[in-house]
């Protein structure tokens, strides 16, 4: 019963979030990636990190190009995911953002050939989601697959725009929780 409860406002919070996000303009997206990208710079744990896990941007979301650019040019490497017939996710590193191609999903990722790497050995993730709640809760599209794929990872935080806080996201025993989240408003550590 519990469960059922979970899943059907997880629903109604997703159908919300990407009505919200439809209506954002693409250069807010741009100028909101900037800005996450400043942050992102002065983030304990990125200059602690070398190796970074990344997501190419779909519409409506913050415009992870810059922070791609600022992994690449400060010398770290950034890793992307390629979506497996599986429901997982693999991470390969990728040197220009010209290297990614569409996806299963119609999302860049790194091509098929390009070999990835062991989970453990990222740094940071940073990583999508429809909707963030200040606890660390996170709500995906519904696919699982970071969930899935980062279960025994390096920490996890959001990339976001403000619009996409709530209340409260529920959470399932398998949904990893967020150190924290990145707006265009800074960084929101999670409250314990």
């Amino acid at each position: 019963m519990r469960s059922m409860s979970i899943e059907s406002t997880k629903r109604s919070i997703r159908r919300e979030m990407k009505a919200a996000c439809k209506g954002v303009r693409p250069e807010v997206c741009g100028q909101a990636g900037i800005q996450m990208a400043s942050f992102l710079a002065h983030m304990p744990e990125f200059e602690a990190g070398h190796r970074l896990g990344l997501f190419a941007s779909s519409q409506g979301e913050p415009d992870t190009r810059p922070l791609f650019e600022l992994i690449v040019s400060s010398g770290r490497e950034a890793f992307f995911p390629r979506c497996r017939p599986d429901g997982t996710l693999d991470f390969v590193s990728t040197a220009s953002w010209c290297d990614l191609t569409v996806g299963r999903f119609g999302i860049l990722e790194p091509p098929a050939a390009a070999r990835p790497v062991d989970l453990t050995s990222i740094d940071l993730f940073l990583v999508p989601g429809l909707a963030f709640d200040r606890r660390g809760g996170r709500l995906g599209r519904g696919g699982g697959f970071y969930d899935r794929s980062l279960s025994h990872s390096s920490p996890l935080f959001g990339l976001a725009l403000s619009l996409q806080w709530v209340d409260f996201v529920p959470m399932a025993e398998h949904d990893r929780k967020m150190r924290g989240v990145l707006t265009e408003e800074g960084l929101t550590r999670v409250q314990d």
